[in-house]
């Protein structure tokens, strides 16, 4: 077409909001997705297949002048895949995954891979020349799909992988293959299935000669007993397997390995040894570039600062773990499980609507019906209950805690059994159901069997202790009838307090110390009214940590003690006072009317200069529609005629957190397509 006619044709089309000029790559698109699809359906399939060959030479052509970058690789392969030229397709979309994987465009990298094995059969001459085998693609896939969110359909595909091939042939190859597949089911929430693949991983590859794939399969066995909590175990495997990764130079395994080793010497109190060999493996895996192990290691990091009580530290490296996820591809993964660990510190600092606020916005939590429970959002759901039992609606707790306790696969890790069964206990204990709560943490420590790490114990045996005091205290009032159950509970709490002990020996400080002293301060419940000076160490503990509502609870018993040993009510009440000023402000429900009650009972007045709360100020429309501040962004755009995948890039979030807020958004709207939420947007004024 001459030069003129085309641009009096282009320039008609943007003025009647058609195309839209992008300045950028001097092109056009599109204004609105829905007008481009709506054209390309209209063609016939003949006319369909041709503009799809065309743009295909097109792009070849640029791909043979060295003028096709990553996005255009991709480009090529679905253009040769809908102009049904399966030779071509097959061969581009192998490239065009390799470049994607190169990239960190993981989810487009799973497409093309997957697409490759699609075609595999139909176009025998290309695949014998492809770089990749079908076994190399169907691993490639995998790991592409575990990292970016689904561990289900990942272990679907190392099991095909591993079924092509022969185990007495390729010995090191199936040891390769099924270590891989033991993370994908562990991934996936299937403990017992990833603890048989790695035992066969370790039997299919000989010791001798070390190798690659030797080490790795230790490192996966060391990884495994450090996330079950068998850190001594974990510490000799991490360390074998170092041996053996730099006796042949495998660099990679050995940062594997140093990750786990340095998880498993936190969870033994090793706090400076550990985080040196954590940092230690951070450098390895940067030098390397492997998006998995970086993602790994800076959960990893995060996760030892929880445990060492370092909420704030944790914090700032939960958001830059979110930031590097985002940038390699795994925001769906690991990118999920940082923002988790970011409410967790956030939860346990008690800025709890900046941590609902993450967990509303970025994590879907409310899982479809019947759909089994993952380790991301395990934790997720047990930090999610934590909040909401300290807030003290107990019955959205049990509703998180009832769907990780009923939908978990095979087995529960204690990372996941002790905060589970710590909460359930708790919850049970708050609403008096004390048998419950007793057989809560019974079950619980029965899945710690062969724990070692304190956190874990600790937060379980806390529970527990809790969980006596408060029956001893109705066993008491019963007098002589309660006698028998008195007794009891003084042997239940005791084991658990030993058990405690032990476990916490040689491990200063952090929430371990802390939980401990409250441990033998609920102790002191069981055998009468409490110890104000042990009450008075726990605040002391959790103060020091920055934790507010573990040190209210602590003030609240405390003022409970001294009111209960006959200590006068002016000097019990500054520290109720302070408690439940601390349950109000925090927002937290059940401790605040627990502190109220007791000041009514012992008449002790809380609220001496009480002033009305100034009147809420009006919601605006988009607050009175239910759209949370991320989703007001995500309809602005939609209202300009963005793509998902356009708003994905503007706002750094992936095309399936796009897609979900779009959703959320047509539902929240009550309209049925993007046209009529752009409709609404404007009229209400949201765009702005």
């Amino acid at each position: 077409m001459p030069e003129q006619r085309l641009l009096g044709l282009l320039r008609e089309a943007v003025t009647r909001h058609l195309l839209v000029a992008d300045e950028q790559r001097h092109a056009y698109r599109f204004r609105h997705a829905l007008v481009q699809e709506a054209l390309h359906d209209d063609l016939l399939p003949g006319e369909r297949s041709a503009l799809h060959a065309a743009y295909a030479r097109a792009l070849a052509g640029r791909r043979a002048e060295g003028r096709a970058g990553p996005a255009e690789l991709g480009q090529l392969a679905f253009h040769w895949y809908a102009a049904h030229d399966t030779a071509a397709a097959l061969l581009a979309s192998v490239e065009a995954g390799q470049a994607a994987e190169a990239a960190y465009a993981l989810a487009e990298a799973e497409l093309h891979y997957e697409r490759a094995l699609e075609l595999f059969e139909v176009a025998p001459t290309s695949a014998a020349a492809s770089p990749l085998d079908r076994t190399a693609l169907l691993q490639r896939a995998a790991n592409a799909a575990m990292l970016t969110g689904r561990a289900d359909r990942a272990v679907g595909l190392e099991r095909q992988a591993l079924a092509s091939v022969d185990r007495a042939a390729e010995p090191l190859r199936a040891g390769a293959l099924l270590e891989r597949l033991g993370r994908y089911q562990w991934m996936n929430g299937d403990s017992e299935g990833a603890r048989a693949s790695l035992e066969q991983a370790l039997a299919a590859v000989p010791a001798e000669p070390a190798s690659r794939e030797r080490a790795r399969a230790l490192a996966a066995d060391g990884q495994l007993l450090m996330v079950g909590s068998r850190n001594q175990e974990a510490v000799a495997r991490c360390q074998e397997a170092i041996a053996v990764a730099r006796q042949v130079g495998a660099r990679a395994e050995e940062g594997h390995a140093l990750n786990s080793l340095g998880v498993a010497l936190e969870g033994l109190g090793r706090f400076d040894e550990g985080m040196a060999r954590l940092r230690e493996a951070r450098r390895i895996v940067e030098e390397l570039g492997d998006p998995e192990e970086l993602c790994r290691v800076d959960y990893n990091l995060t996760d030892a600062l929880i445990g060492q009580g370092r909420a704030e530290a944790a914090l700032a490296q939960a958001l830059l773990a979110r930031e590097v996820a985002d940038q390699v591809g795994t925001a769906l993964s690991y990118g999920t499980g940082a923002v988790i660990h970011a409410a967790e510190a956030l939860v346990l600092l008690g800025r709890w609507e900046e941590a609902e606020r993450l967990l509303t916005e970025e994590v879907d939590l409310d899982l479809p019906s019947q759909q089994p429970v993952n380790p991301t959002f395990s934790q997720g759901l047990t930090v999610r209950g934590r909040l909401r039992l300290w807030q003290g609606d107990l019955r959205a707790a049990r509703a998180d805690l009832d769907v990780l306790r009923e939908r978990g696969r095979k087995g529960f890790d204690p990372q996941v059994a002790a905060p589970l069964f710590s909460l359930l206990t708790r919850a049970a204990t708050w609403e008096g159901e004390l048998a419950e709560a007793r057989a809560a943490a019974a079950q619980g420590l029965d899945l710690l069997a062969g724990c070692d790490y304190a956190r874990f114990v600790n937060q379980l045996c806390l529970a527990g202790v809790e969980a006596e005091a408060a029956t001893a205290e109705a066993a008491r009032a019963r007098r002589s009838a309660g006698q028998a159950e008195l007794e009891r509970s003084r042997s239940v709490g005791e084991a658990l307090l030993g058990r405690m002990r032990a476990v916490s020996a040689g491990r200063p400080g952090g929430p371990a110390a802390a939980e401990l002293l409250t441990a033998e301060a609920e102790w002191s419940r069981v055998e009468g009214p409490g110890d104000p000076a042990r009450w008075a160490a726990a605040v002391a503990a959790w103060d020091a940590l920055g934790f507010p509502f573990p040190a209210a609870y602590a003030r609240f018993r405390r003022a409970e003690a001294l009111l209960g040993e006959g200590t006068s009510r002016a000097e019990a009440a500054p520290v109720l006072r302070l408690a439940r000023l601390a349950a109000a402000e925090l927002g937290a429900g059940w401790l605040e009317r627990e502190a109220t009650a007791l000041g009514r009972r012992s008449r002790v007045d809380l609220d001496p200069d009480v002033r009305p709360d100034p009147p809420p100020a009006a919601p605006s429309p988009a607050q009175q529609l239910g759209l949370t501040p991320r989703e007001q962004e995500v309809l602005a755009l939609v209202a300009d005629g963005r793509t998902n995948r356009q708003i994905a890039q503007t706002l750094f979030i992936s095309d399936k957190t796009a897609s979900v807020h779009v959703s959320r958004i047509l539902a929240k709207l009550g309209v049925a397509n993007r046209a009529e939420a752009g409709a609404v947007a404007h009229r209400l004024h949201l765009t702005g």
